[in-house]
């Protein structure tokens, strides 16, 4: 959570002069005479950049940066912006950063070429008195417009909206549903199509409901200031609402559900797919394709008439899992812990399978995979402190060791088989070292374990551990291990064996389907 903007009466009385000061000079825009000139536009961003220079707390910008008095001094610095650069998320949305990117930009374009609309003018100043009314608000009136964020976006209105956003971003390009996201790489230009959709729904269904009626303009650098400065207040709640629904799944999540719910569970075989980050910063619901793809397979008649339920997790917040998505706080993954334990409850079989990020929660929430069940995590993280991919500043070393521990733990507790695959990536091995009982099974073999398969000729994979944890290494470059299993024609068959083969683990014994 973002630290609290704390104002003393002296710097409240300042900043509420400044908001007089703007407020006025906004209010003489509606005269057509006011901006006879740039340099009333520059006056107007003059006093903006004072406001945000007043409160300048948690800026990614103005961190270690000594923001001049006014525009032109700080247009003549080129202080570099950031905020365009991380606009797929909430999570991160820092105070004035998105504002000041504008202010920036908007001055740059003034001094350099002059301009005759100056409409943007008025949308940062906006923005930042409406941001600056929440964080002198009360604790009461941020929770009141959090929870009218909230019900604005859990609304069936909203949500239909958002639905036929993302379908029509599918028609755009020809989705084919038989690629699974987490095997073959979309273009990046894809996320920006997926981003640039939900903006214009969230802009459209929230711009009367919410954004103007906090006064703020209706508009994504509207959007992203009121989430920035609820962050502010040292609430991650707003943030939350948003990142609930910003992912590429046509469901909200943030656990989704492939069809209706059985009303029988105890003949059936439910299968957790945790998405990853994915591939250019948009998640997608992963795992999917691959499944349904093996139950028509010629090969595998016999999972065709296996009972299977399909339910996608998504972390859109990359808290790895950590935090809870209703309120956005660090719970080190109770919320889920409770979900997950409600949604596996009386099914037959329970399956989880995940890579990168959702390998990780396949691990940290495996007790509640039944003990027929089956765990299968593709290059998991144990530890992040090794894992530079994971970018969140409140992500603290604590937050990370706690989760190692947390993995620790439900690795020795769960009843079911555990199977963890890696293919040649340093740091991926590396991370096997952050799991007991793999270290023992290496050590009992008299095998590196960050050592990858050799290559020999021989073999394709390598099968290290016993019935219970077990790591098979790959000949496979790089972190994105499904891609290259799918690269080498034996993704599926790795997906369906781990999954739905009962392993014999001696010789009187024969493999056999669950």
């Amino acid at each position: 959570t973002a630290p609290a903007i704390k104002a003393t009466a002296e710097r409240s009385q300042h900043i509420h002069e400044l908001l007089n000061e703007l407020e006025e000079r906004l209010s003489r825009i509606s005269q057509s005479s006011y901006f006879d000139s740039d340099e009333k536009a520059i006056e107007v961003l003059d006093v903006c950049l004072r406001v945000c220079c007043s409160l300048p707390l948690g800026s990614n910008i103005a961190q270690n940066v000594e923001f001049p008095a006014n525009v032109r001094s700080l247009v003549d610095k080129k202080i570099a912006t950031s905020s365009t650069i991380n606009d797929q998320h909430f999570f991160d949305a820092d105070l004035w950063d998105d504002a000041l990117d504008e202010l920036i930009r908007v001055a740059s374009t003034i001094e350099s070429e002059g301009c005759e609309d100056h409409s943007l003018v008025c949308e940062i100043a906006n923005s930042i008195l409406a941001s600056t009314r929440i964080l002198l608000g009360s604790k009461e009136e941020i929770n009141r417009l959090e929870d009218m964020l909230q019900n604005a976006v859990d609304s069936k209105s909203f949500l239909e909206a958002r639905s036929e956003a993302v379908k029509a971003v599918k028609r755009r390009r020809r989705f084919n549903s038989t690629i699974d996201c987490v095997a073959d790489a979309g273009a990046a230009n894809e996320d920006d199509l997926v981003i640039n959709a939900l903006y214009k729904c969230a802009i459209n269904e929230l711009g009367s409901s919410v954004l103007s009626t906090l006064h703020f303009p209706a508009s994504k650098l509207g959007l992203r200031s009121l989430i920035a400065a609820t962050r502010a207040t040292g609430s991650q709640r707003a943030a939350a609402t948003m990142d609930r629904i910003w992912h590429a799944a046509e469901e909200e999540g943030p656990l989704i559900l492939d069809g209706k719910a059985p009303v029988t569970k105890s003949d059936k075989t439910l299968v957790v797919a945790f998405s990853s980050l994915g591939w250019n910063g948009v998640m997608r619901p992963e795992w999917g394709a691959t499944l349904r793809t093996a139950q028509t397979d010629d090969n595998n008649e016999w999972l065709s008439s296996l009972s299977l339920v399909i339910a996608h997790a998504l972390d859109a917040s990359q808290s790895w899992f950590c935090s809870n998505p209703v309120n956005g706080e660090w719970d080190e993954g109770s919320w889920w812990d409770a979900s997950l334990k409600e949604l596996c409850c009386d099914y037959g079989r329970v399956c989880f399978i995940g890579e990168s990020m959702g390998a990780s929660a396949t691990l940290r929430f495996s007790r509640h995979c039944t003990p027929n069940g089956s765990v299968v995590a593709f290059v998991p993280q144990i530890h992040l402190q090794d894992f530079p991919q994971s970018t969140r500043k409140d992500f603290t070393i604590k937050r990370k060791s706690a989760l190692c521990r947390a993995i620790q733990s439900a690795c020795q507790d769960t009843k079911a088989e555990v199977a963890v695959h890696v293919g040649r990536d340093e740091d991926d091995l590396y991370q096997l070292n952050y799991i007991p009982e793999v270290v023992e099974a290496h050590l009992a073999v008299g095998e590196e374990i960050d050592s990858p398969l050799p290559r020999d000729g021989n073999q394709d994979s390598l099968s290290i551990g016993n019935n219970r944890m077990r790591v098979v290494k790959h000949d496979v470059e790089g972190h994105a291990l499904g891609a290259g299993l799918k690269l080498n024609g034996v993704l599926t068959t790795t997906v369906v064996t781990e999954l739905f083969v009962k392993k014999a683990w001696s010789d009187s014994e024969q493999p056999s389907v669950w």
